[in-house]
């Protein structure tokens, strides 16, 4: 009994059998138009990541900011951030601490949970460290040098969390404002301006491209 060959079978052995595919040729246009392709992304694709993280940075330094500020009222003490930005280290860093009568600062360098090791008077809430390797600093405006530019700090006092600038809780002296950046370069900058009163707002300062109000 004789069955009926499909269509399909019938047309490939019509044309020797030969089936659809990529030439080797075909297959190395292909591999080049890609490769090329992933080239021309790679840039855009690493700057997405970059300014993603530089956001995500210093909208964490923002909470913390406010965070700080709320725990010097609720524990009736002087709220500190102290700032490591000595651009001779791997990272830029800071720690946010309550202190009473107490002279020393914390050293965000040592890590979460030792930075206040040497200040007994001292409560260290967080501590935070940047990678300068993740291409993101945190830097104060105005800092010229090393020697300028370790353990930078700024305090809110405990009544109101209005802005304070020493680290002599028994004679602290009252601030206009504060700055701190978080940038990559130049072009991509943020500001956190602090108020008298502790508030901190972003803005972008002179040169930067981010979608930001332009700083006073």
């Amino acid at each position: 009994m004789l069955m009926a060959c499909p269509r399909s079978l019938r047309q490939r052995r019509a044309s020797g059998g030969q089936g659809h595919g990529f030439t080797l040729v075909e297959m190395m246009v292909a591999i080049a138009i890609i490769a090329v392709l992933l080239a021309l992304a790679a840039p855009s694709m690493r700057e997405m990541i970059e300014m993603r993280r530089l956001r995500a940075i210093n909208a964490q330094l923002v909470t913390d900011l406010q965070y700080v500020r709320s725990e010097a009222i609720a524990r009736r003490a002087y709220g500190r951030i102290e700032f490591n930005v000595d651009p001779t280290l791997p990272l830029t860093c800071y720690t946010i601490y309550t202190a009473i009568d107490s002279l020393k600062g914390c050293d965000c360098n040592l890590g979460a949970g030792k930075a206040c090791k040497d200040n007994p008077g001292a409560v260290e809430i967080r501590t935070v460290q940047v990678p300068k390797s993740t291409a993101t600093v945190i830097g104060i405006p105005g800092v010229r040098g090393v020697r300028e530019s370790l353990m930078w700090t700024v305090g809110f006092e405990a009544a109101m969390g209005s802005l304070v600038g020493l680290l002599v809780d028994t004679n602290p002296q009252p601030l206009a404002g504060y700055a701190i950046d978080t940038r990559i370069d130049a072009a991509r900058s943020m500001r956190i301006m602090l108020s008298q009163s502790g508030r901190p707002t972003v803005c972008a300062p002179a040169g930067s491209r981010v979608e930001l109000p332009p700083c006073p």
